[in-house]
């Protein structure tokens, strides 16, 4: 039988996280980078514009007919982004609309289906909420605002499914 030699390697990692050894994190870099996201997240409402003004222009491209793949590449491409943004700078009700617009945008996205009037309607309903959202500041879960605005959206993308799996279509 053949001799094995165990060979444990350190766990460099570990000993960041604790405080010790090479791959020691320097506490005064965290907290500047940590006061960095602050101030960034402080001006983040106005911050995003450009992003929701590009959503609501192809939201209204696609509510004219023009049922472009590039225009629902470009909402679910922001709906994606608000997505992880949102819970970065405190605004985690805005992540939750942008995780349910991708995920209502996704397989139509995939399928390169053209939108149904209530399936136009989810999206400007999401496109209010966000807008919704940064004008009163809803910052966390959003209170009970939030939480009207998170139901209101599952009611709405929970018909357009409907609708859709009845029409065999999504």
């Amino acid at each position: 039988m053949a001799e094995v030699e165990i060979i444990e390697t350190p766990n460099n990692l570990r000993k960041a996280k604790i405080g010790n050894g090479p791959g020691k994190l320097d506490k005064s870099l965290i907290a500047d980078a940590e006061k960095a996201i602050q101030a960034f997240g402080e001006d983040f409402s106005n911050w995003i514009q450009d992003d929701i003004g590009a959503m609501e222009a192809a939201r209204l491209s696609l509510a004219q007919g023009n049922n472009s793949e590039k225009d629902v590449a470009d909402v679910f491409r922001i709906a994606l982004d608000l997505k992880g943004q949102g819970v970065s700078f405190g605004y985690e009700v805005l992540s939750a609309v942008g995780a349910s617009l991708s995920d209502f945008l996704g397989p139509l996205r995939e399928s390169n289906a053209t939108l149904s009037s209530l399936q136009l309607d989810v999206v400007a309903a999401h496109v209010g909420a966000i807008r919704a959202v940064l004008s009163e500041d809803l910052k966390g879960d959003g209170g009970k605002t939030g939480q009207a605005l998170m139901n209101g959206l599952a009611s709405i993308v929970a018909k357009a499914r409907a609708q859709a799996d009845q029409q065999g279509t999504e």
